[in-house]
């Protein structure tokens, strides 16, 4: 999966490796002495951004095995909503979005589970519409909400009363699949009526292999650096949160190292950097296991 960083360093779950100042013909390390802070912060490659605020720390470093910081405030309420009896059909028609569609004649399910097996639908680049109503629980009434949809192979696009709420993946023409992706889409307080006639609707686009809702989501959960609601990469990366993060380091050259070469080496940055010096983009490395050197001389 591609995550975006940005760094003097913005950097994504962090520098694991040691980086060093390379003065021809020797060699420093550059490892000590700098300023950390996680979060994609505006104009922070410039030379005059003001990190006074920012963490002291030494390389290596690894955001993502730190623990993070307590929640300051009530998390949204959450409400998982795969798991039970649901209504399927084959096709596509946009008409199968509204509230009030007559769906009983649309084949029985239940969920979560793969339409090859409920439904044996073993085609590939097809769609299909699940359909469902939903009890509110009272912790979800009258306030914004989470609805937990787990994870739908391959595309997406929930409609709650009709409205649509969310989706993942792209559709054809531009498919692009996001069968392993937790689905978590906000429900506006405006949207729900609360006496057990709100209907859920899902669109689903299989390009290959299986296709339906066939994992239930789950409540999230913060312990140490894993935070389950808000990990993009889910299981695939350990439930760790990553980000963008930004280091930057103020350094003096001495002034016996001109006119030579003068280059920055990095063992490591996981996993996409890009580099300032002094405001100028110098790179970018999108790959988090391989070193790179970038020339500073100019």
């Amino acid at each position: 999966m591609n995550r975006q960083v940005t760094v003097f360093l913005l950097i994504f779950a962090g520098i694991m490796n040691h980086g060093f100042a390379q003065i021809i013909p020797s060699e420093s390390l550059f490892d000590e002495g700098w300023k950390f802070s996680l979060g994609d912060i505006r104009e922070a490659e410039q030379p005059g951004f003001d990190d006074a605020a920012w963490r002291d720390i030494d390389l290596p470093h690894d955001w993502s095995i730190e623990n993070l910081p307590l929640q300051e405030v009530q998390p949204v309420p959450e409400l998982p909503a795969v798991t039970g009896p649901w209504r399927f059909q084959k096709g596509d028609d946009a008409a199968w979005k509204a509230a009030g569609f007559d769906d009983s004649g649309w084949q029985g399910v239940t969920l979560p589970d793969t339409w090859e097996r409920h439904s044996d639908y073993t085609g590939n680049n097809v769609y299909g519409w699940y359909r469902r109503h939903i009890d509110i629980p009272a912790a979800c009434r009258n306030r914004d909400f989470d609805l937990l949809l787990g994870c739908i192979d391959d595309v997406d696009e929930a409609f709650f009363n009709g409205e649509r709420v969310g989706g993942t993946g792209s559709f054809p023409p531009a498919y692009r699949t996001a069968y392993n992706t937790q689905r978590r889409y906000r429900i506006p307080a405006s949207l729900v009526r609360g006496d057990g006639s709100d209907v859920l609707a899902v669109r689903v686009f299989d390009g290959a292999g299986d296709g339906g809702i066939f994992a239930a989501g789950t409540k999230s959960m913060r312990l140490g650096p894993f935070d389950s609601g808000l990990s993009a990469g889910g299981t695939a990366t350990g439930y760790a949160v990553g980000g963008t993060g930004w280091y930057r380091k103020h350094f003096t050259l001495p002034y016996s190292s001109y006119p030579q070469k003068v280059s920055i080496c990095f063992d490591g940055v996981y996993m996409n950097a890009d580099v300032w010096l002094n405001g100028r983009h110098l790179g970018n490395h999108p790959y988090g296991y391989t070193s790179f050197v970038l020339d500073l001389t100019p």
